[in-house]
């Protein structure tokens, strides 16, 4: 009954008092909270847009002379390869000829299954294909003839029946389990893919070290939204199939190469939610402390009252919990339905992480609770009034400075071999963060403001109020300073939140302006779309888009380094480049492209076949 009558008293006369220590507590949680959505948000983007991005999971090769007979996992198809010494075309009385390249042999349906690994560019897939820069190179179209050089066997002729591009070049004809220095440098700039039937019609002769079996497999892709977790799984499910083909062969895991990439961004975001989360935390930590501690010396007078009108200490505990539970639940739930709101409107997602539901209530009985008690101990009661007052230990001993100083030697430490927050060694699959490059920022924070608390506490206040206060400045600086810890306390919070807001805006504009210039080095405009029978006028219809210019890419060697020649189309769909309206809001969450066609994002690279050298 006391406690209701409490807490209805607090209510009733200490209700701003109790609502600014809730805000600073429903502040420590949606913040967190809201980067937390954030970050889950991003990681399950990064995952998804990985996945979709392979077009092959795995390639499971056969070793030489040996049989598989393990079952696949997924959706699996079986893809022949054989090394040609070359092909001919006789085109307008000229006769055109290339080096070694390689024929592939697919099974019907692979085109539907594996949807990312071709694209067709002329004709049907009804027959052989030719990739686009050998058909560039022979001069050949749909219904050309093409002679095949086949090693040990006469050659062979087929009809051309479609022209096709493999956009995933790399990963297909890759040294299944090599290191990643010793795969090839670029993929075979001669490529023919025939039917099953026709492969094994024209190849079922040739030398075994000319020729090698592959499944290509589709794996199931409900995997964990993170990254690292989704690497894992899928990395696993890769080592444990290659142990129960006990050696037959091997898998290539393209699927796991394009998660383990997506891991550094990952933990770049968990590097965003530590600068900004962590900061975030501990300002509005020190705004409940600040309003807790002004009403200090109220508590006191009301909990003396109560001693003398017979409470126990006991009581005067159970009235500082129920106090602090008020204030931290009303907080804790303010803070929870304040981030699912953000998330609802930036993210698309209203789940929330209920950790910050803890770390709320941490704060309070940290802000709340833990004032409240000390005014219940016997040295609260008895402490004399008006005796003298002495600094704190840290500004007896320079805490500030000492923190400073330590921040220069991190600094100057972690600037001798670059700063790295995200450390990727060289040739090892494991990446980390470098959690001593925050030691540095965090010294510096901490020891600035406890050097603007020494200079509030310290330097005289007359000069700062004779402009405003006038005749009255003796008067006015002397109550100042016997106020100096209340004011040296708000000063301090003041200047954090400031170099707080600062410090985010300028993050804030430096990454708007690297994605932008990331998007026009990488996509050449600030989004690329390829894939789209969408023409260039319904383009330029969709809100945002300024302008839209169709360009052809083509690679050429110029000397030893491969360059890439854009220029309008002619016969082969474009990839189209849109300029977007400068003053459309920006959104630095990672987005999945519409469904039908792929969006380039900052970042994108897009993998093309190499011509000819």
């Amino acid at each position: 009954m006391l406690i209701l009558l409490w807490l209805r008293g607090l209510l009733a006369r200490r209700a701003g008092r109790l609502a600014a220590a809730a805000a600073g507590i429903a502040l420590a949680v949606a913040l967190p909270a809201a980067l937390g959505a954030f970050l889950a948000s991003a990681k399950a983007t990064m995952t998804a847009r990985s996945v979709q991005r392979v077009a092959v999971d795995w390639q499971v090769e056969q070793q030489p002379g040996q049989s598989v007979s393990v079952p696949m996992p997924g959706t699996s198809r079986q893809v022949s390869f054989a090394r040609i010494d070359g092909l001919e075309s006789r085109q307008a009385g000229q006769t055109l000829t290339t080096g070694a390249g390689q024929v592939l042999g697919l099974p019907a349906g692979y085109a539907a299954t594996f949807p990312g690994e071709l694209r067709l560019l002329a004709g049907n897939t009804n027959g052989p294909l030719l990739a686009q820069q050998t058909a560039a190179n022979l001069h050949a179209q749909p219904g050309a003839n093409i002679t095949v050089r086949r090693p040990g066997l006469p050659d062979a002729a087929v009809a051309v029946t479609g022209v096709v591009e493999l956009p995933a070049a790399d990963s297909l004809f890759q040294r299944v389990g090599a290191p990643p220095g010793a795969q090839p440098q670029a993929p075979p700039d001669n490529v023919l893919l025939l039917p099953e039937a026709d492969w094994h019609r024209l190849f079922d002769g040739v030398a075994r070290d000319r020729v090698r079996t592959q499944f290509h497999v589709r794996i199931d892709h409900r995997l964990p939204p993170d990254p690292a977790a989704a690497y894992s799984a899928v990395t696993g499910q890769a080592r444990n199939l290659e142990e129960r083909m006990a050696g037959t062969a091997l898998v290539g895991d393209n699927l796991g190469a394009a998660l383990d990439a997506a891991r550094e961004d990952a933990l770049y975001s968990q590097v965003l939610f530590l600068f900004l989360g962590a900061p975030a935390v501990v300002l509005a930590a020190l705004l409940a402390a600040l309003v807790t501690r002004a009403g200090a010396p109220r508590r006191t007078a009301e909990q003396a009252l109560l001693r003398t009108r017979g409470a126990s200490r006991g009581t005067l505990v159970r009235l500082a919990w129920a106090e602090t539970a008020l204030v931290g639940v009303t907080g804790v739930l303010a803070g929870l339905g304040l981030a699912a709101v953000a998330g609802r409107a930036l993210f698309g997602s209203s789940n929330v992480s209920w950790w910050a539901a803890l770390l709320g209530l941490l704060v309070a009985s940290v802000t709340v609770l833990l004032p409240a008690l000390q005014t219940t101990t016997v040295v609260a009661a008895r402490r004399s009034i008006g005796g003298p007052r002495r600094s704190p230990a840290w500004l007896r001993y320079g805490l500030d400075l000492w923190l400073l100083a330590g921040s220069a030697v991190v600094f100057w430490i972690t600037s001798r071999n670059g700063y790295q927050l995200v450390l990727v060694p060289e040739g090892l699959p494991q990446l980390s963060v470098d959690y001593w490059a925050f030691a540095g920022p965090a010294l510096l924070w901490t020891g600035a403001g406890l050097l603007i608390w020494r200079l509030t506490m310290t330097l005289p206040v007359t000069w700062a109020v004779r402009p405003l206060a006038g005749g009255l400045a003796g008067t006015v600086s002397a109550m100042l300073t016997r106020q100096r810890a209340p004011l040296a306390r708000t000063a301090t919070l003041a200047a954090l939140a400031v170099a707080f807001a600062v410090s985010t805006s300028v993050f804030d504009t430096t990454y708007r302006q690297q994605a932008q210039v990331d998007a026009e080095l990488t996509n050449g405009a600030d989004v690329t779309v390829s894939q789209t029978s969408a023409t260039a006028q319904q383009l330029a219809a969709v809100p945002g888009v300024a302008r839209v210019e169709p360009l052809q890419h083509r690679f050429a060697y110029v000397g030893s380094d491969l360059q890439d020649l854009r220029h309008p189309p002619r016969h082969h769909p474009p990839a189209r480049h849109l300029r977007l309206r400068r003053h459309r809001p920006r959104d630095p969450r990672p987005a999945h492209p519409p469904a039908g066609r792929a969006a380039g994002q900052p970042g994108d690279r897009q993998r093309l076949p190499a011509p000819p050298r």
